[in-house]
């Protein structure tokens, strides 16, 4: 399991849904910054990548789905 992803299960105490609900690849570029400027320093690049490439997406907007389930999480992350 993903280090970041066993930490979030600890401090939750188990408690923890691996999931993200979008509007558009907008709003899930703008979540993936933040989850990276919140773990970068302590964990590795390949660590924040495998985290957020396994969340769970939903986009609530059918218009902008393929968007969205088609967005290259790694490549975002990569070019920071």
């Amino acid at each position: 399991m993903n280090a970041i992803l066993e930490k979030m299960y600890e401090v939750r105490g188990g408690h923890y849904c691996h999931a993200l609900e979008v509007e558009n690849s907008i709003d899930l570029e703008m979540t993936i910054e933040a989850i990276y400027q919140e773990f970068e320093g302590d964990y590795s690049l390949e660590e924040i990548i495998g985290f957020c490439e396994s969340l769970e997406l939903y986009c609530l907007n059918d218009d902008e789905a393929m968007d969205v389930y088609n967005y290259n999480i790694a490549e975002q992350l990569k070019s920071y």
